[in-house]
């Protein structure tokens, strides 16, 4: 018997803000949320690739930390973007040293929250006005029955 090889497909959830204004020095806005979905086989997702989108208006000097939270719990640590850097990879153990269990053919939604910078001349944010995006960009994780390294797919 040949059983097929487990994959993760990940979308943008229904549930994710598509515009929101939100004040500069505030905590836990919700940034995006993310859909995962498992087949064949249940995917221990460990790590999660976020990237700033929208770097024409916003850079990572607009966020103080980025998490990432599975309902209401955090499943990452804070992630920051420093410099001029666009990309970060949470690691998803904080709970679970494996990762975040995608259980097969069931769909896991994952949250992100940001904590954005004050604005001010002696602040790491000087101006306000900024359009902040954070998008889902890659994926890795272990297959629970087979073993083997699994890479997420979709957008």
């Amino acid at each position: 018997m040949t059983i097929g090889s487990g994959a993760v497909v990940a979308s943008t959830d229904s549930s994710s803000p598509s515009y929101k204004l939100v004040a500069a020095g505030t905590t836990g806005q919700v940034i995006g949320s993310y859909k995962f979905r498992a087949t064949n086989e249940s995917i221990n997702l460990a790590k999660l690739g976020l990237s700033i989108t929208n770097t024409a208006s916003s850079s990572s000097a607009d966020l103080i930390n980025v998490t990432v939270w599975d309902g209401a719990t955090q499943v990452a640590g804070a992630q920051t973007f420093t410099g001029t850097n666009t990309t970060a990879t949470s690691t998803l153990t904080l709970v679970n040293p494996s990762g975040v269990v995608i259980t097969k053919d069931v769909d896991k939604i994952l949250t992100i929250k940001a904590d954005l910078a004050n604005i001010g001349s002696s602040e790491s944010s000087t101006s306000s006005g900024h359009y902040l995006a954070i998008d889902y960009l890659n994926g890795e994780g272990t297959g629970v029955e087979s073993g083997a390294t699994k890479y997420t797919t979709g957008s």
